[in-house]
């Protein structure tokens, strides 16, 4: 998850950007990223309807990671970075992460909320917001 408040995947890309002008990111790991605002307004559905249970949450699509920094370079019209893919295993991270972790919505879905816009429109959204 990403949003105004805190650390989050697209602040650091942000900033390796600034700093380093190029960045490595894993291109075997998949998942679902998605937007705090998108998640609240999701959480208020719920509680106004009433809702009870585990419910997943996540902005519609899946990406890899490399894929969604390659996508967060462009919406925030940084062209001169140099990105490069590589494999997760080759980072030395030290909590390994599963390849692919996109979230299904079904609870939500099945209690007649829409689903969540696609992750690149949230990110759209989000870096217009921080301009």
């Amino acid at each position: 998850m990403y949003g105004k408040h805190g650390a989050s995947f697209v602040a650091a890309v942000l900033k390796a950007a600034a700093e380093k002008g190029e960045l490595k990111v894993a291109d075997d790991q998949i998942s679902s990223p998605t937007y705090t605002l998108d998640v609240c307004f999701a959480v208020k559905n719920i509680i106004s309807a009433r809702g009870y249970g585990t419910y997943h949450i996540s902005n519609g699509g899946a990406v890899s990671w490399h894929g969604f920094a390659a996508l967060i370079l462009k919406l925030a019209g940084l062209k001169d970075v140099r990105l490069e893919a590589c494999k997760a295993a080759d980072l030395g991270r030290p909590a390994k992460r599963p390849a692919y972790s996109p979230l299904d919505n079904r609870m939500y879905r099945l209690s007649g909320h829409a689903p969540l816009r696609p992750y690149g429109e949230a990110l759209a959204d989000y870096i217009d917001s921080m301009r």
